[in-house]
């Protein structure tokens, strides 16, 4: 089921590339990931009882949230209390290209093919009420650098 996944997902990002050029298929790829990350952080929540009262009481729920949604072991840790690094074992996004089941052609070069996973976790984290800047150091690497807490107004 998995390689399915992945093919299908290749299709999508081709589809999207090919109509769009490589720059709005990077900020669709973010986006469809901020709203999937929303989505995953309810689901997660609802299964879990987590407190995170900072930032830097997520390292553990993310670790969690990573193993049951991308079913990869992720070590999760805090680098300073405004960074956490997250080392994957290995990128399935990113795997599926350099195992040799994807070529990406010369004219899309450019393209941030696992840019769903940042826009992911910068949704997840956003719902939490942190902004944050999340960024593949390596293919198996993610830096989530923390911004600012969000102040959420309800007003008339």
């Amino acid at each position: 089921w998995q390689s399915y996944s992945y093919t299908l997902y290749g299709a999508v990002v081709s589809e999207i590339a090919i109509n769009s050029g490589v720059e709005e298929a990077n900020s669709t790829l973010y986006k469809l990931g901020n709203n999937i990350g929303k989505k995953i952080l309810e689901d997660f929540i609802s299964k879990i009882n987590i407190s995170v009262l900072c930032f830097q009481d997520t390292v553990k729920p993310i670790e969690q949230a990573i193993c049951e949604y991308f079913q990869v072991q992720s070590q999760a840790k805090l680098v300073s209390e405004k960074q956490i690094l997250i080392q994957l074992p290995f990128n399935p996004l990113e795997q599926t290209i350099t195992g040799g089941k994807i070529n990406i052609p010369e004219k899309l070069q450019g393209l941030i093919y696992s840019n769903i996973v940042i826009g992911a976790i910068d949704g997840a984290f956003h719902h939490l009420g942190y902004r944050v800047k999340a960024t593949f150091q390596q293919t198996t690497e993610v830096v989530i650098n923390y911004i600012e807490k969000i102040q959420w107004v309800f007003g008339m």
